[in-house]
């Protein structure tokens, strides 16, 4: 239902993009020169007529050309006065071999097509040696058979194989959560793969999608800021998804993030978008998947609730799926991490200050108490 509610966000929860293409000029004629393409893109009710008709297409049209290749050697006419013949066989000993056994008709030469095009194998009706534009068709059929074949078996095992089915058993967390870890704001959001097979070389990425109003006044309607993400502290932007992972935004001076507080996420307007990219185990296609959070689903406060656990008398991991999505609250200020740094220094100031002053003191104590009053400045 989620996909098929009215929506403003640019990337809906399952990965589809909510973006519409109008007045693009030439639109059909870019689909047909990438035919391939657009055939593996179609759905599959497309696809499959697509497969069938391309079949049926290539038979009835090398059917009429069997059918005129007949007609204008005779053949019609002789099967119709054989049919009425008295002495069969005295009949075909006094005419001409037909150019192929037994094509009489349209019905005829359409299984005849069927049967050359597949390399079925010819039975009641067979080629001549009587004529030589026979035997220059059958070659021109059995050619373009085998390119036909070979397109249309192709893009039915490419649409078997694409990988964008593969990206269906990776699930996002519904909500991402903005808590403290080590004493720093973090936005996080938890990743899974559902299968056994795994995605190899995991790459996640999120960009900030948000309105801005430059200086000359233009108004940029998606004005795009990355995140940098982690798995960890101390690793980069590549994730191992043997187990729900927790992927994590540092909210440090560089992050869109970082002047907003529980009230601005209430009042501001922009969504993060996220990407996970990688390889398919088994086939090696690359793959992506996509999700989107806007404020209304960034929870400040709160945190994942640990849905691993080791089972002693199994010696395996369990993985919990129904708590995937839950979260729950932990003590969190309520201030942006830029008014927390603030803080921090006006308390770091304070803390120099009171301990020079301490220590000011201490010297001028021990200066007094020495009578060294020559280093009193």
């Amino acid at each position: 239902m989620g996909d098929l509610e009215k929506s403003d966000r640019i990337v809906f929860k399952r990965g589809k993009v909510n973006a519409v293409k109008l007045n693009v000029g030439r639109h059909y004629s870019r689909y047909f020169k990438d035919i391939f393409t657009s055939v593996v893109d179609a759905q599959w009710r497309y696809s499959l007529s697509i497969f069938a008709c391309g079949f049926i297409t290539s038979w009835a049209f090398f059917a009429c050309l069997w059918y005129l290749m007949a007609y204008y050697h005779g053949d019609i006419d002789y099967y119709k006065r054989w049919m009425v013949s008295d002495d069969r066989d005295k009949f075909e000993k006094e005419n001409p071999t037909p150019c192929v056994r037994n094509l009489y008709n349209f019905t005829s030469a359409f299984l005849f097509s069927i049967e050359t095009q597949f390399s079925i194998g010819y039975g009641f009706r067979y080629i001549t040696e009587s004529c030589v534009t026979g035997p220059v068709l059958l070659v021109c059929q059995a050619v373009w058979g085998t390119l036909i074949e070979a397109f249309l078996m192709g893009f039915v095992i490419a649409k078997f194989a694409r990988p964008k089915k593969r990206a269906q058993n990776i699930r996002f967390s519904k909500n991402a959560v903005i808590c403290h870890r080590n004493g720093v704001p973090h936005l996080m959001f938890r990743i899974v793969d559902t299968r056994k097979s795994h995605i190899v070389q995991a790459q996640v990425r999120a960009r900030m999608l948000s309105r801005k109003m430059t200086r000359e006044g233009e108004l940029i309607n998606f004005y795009q800021q990355d995140l940098k993400l982690n798995a960890a502290e101390e690793c980069d932007n590549y994730v191992l998804l043997m187990w729900p992972t927790i992927v994590i935004h540092r909210i440090d001076s560089s992050s869109p993030l970082y002047d907003m507080s529980p009230q601005d996420l209430k009042r501001e307007q922009f969504e993060i978008i996220v990407m996970l990219e990688g390889g398919v185990e088994s086939t090696g296609l690359a793959t992506q998947a996509r999700t989107s959070y806007k404020p209304n689903e960034i929870l400040w406060g709160h945190r994942f609730l640990t849905i691993t656990n080791f089972n002693e008398q199994s010696s395996e991991f369990e993985v919990d799926y129904s708590k995937f999505h839950m979260t729950y609250e932990v003590e969190t200020p309520l201030y942006s991490a830029k008014v927390l740094d603030q803080i921090k220094e006006e308390e770091e100031y304070e803390f120099e200050k009171n301990d020079h002053e301490k220590a000011l003191s201490i010297i001028q104590s021990s200066i007094y108490k020495n009578g060294h009053v020559k280093f009193a400045y």
